[in-house]
């Protein structure tokens, strides 16, 4: 333990034994490639446009299942496929490029 010109004891040094630092998954290829900032706004825009999809889908979905018109909730289902599949195609574009490693929710 050090002290200071006082005497007083000073911060303790010794931190323990060594802890690995980077334990995380490695990158995908995508994430260490040079690519410039125009590419990732783009790749970003493109993965928002994918959560909007989504997002609409499932309040679709919810407004068919609070719907008592059979004919309206009807549509509003068929309307939220339309928004399932349109995620799906791009989410696709976007795992060919490397970029989407995840899968979409299914609804029950």
């Amino acid at each position: 333990m050090t002290t200071d010109g006082r005497g007083v004891p000073g911060p303790r040094r010794d931190h323990g034994p060594a802890v690995a630092r980077d334990v995380r998954p490695p990158r995908p290829a995508w994430w260490t490639a040079q690519i410039s900032v125009d590419e990732r706004r783009e790749l970003l825009e493109q993965l928002q446009v994918v959560d909007v999809h989504i997002q609409t889908a499932t309040s679709l979905d919810s407004r068919a299942d609070a719907c008592s018109n059979a004919v309206l909730a009807g549509v509003l289902r068929d309307r939220a496929g339309q928004h399932r599949r349109s995620a799906e195609r791009l989410r696709a574009v976007l795992a060919q490029r490397g970029v989407a490693s995840c899968r979409s929710a299914r609804r029950p």
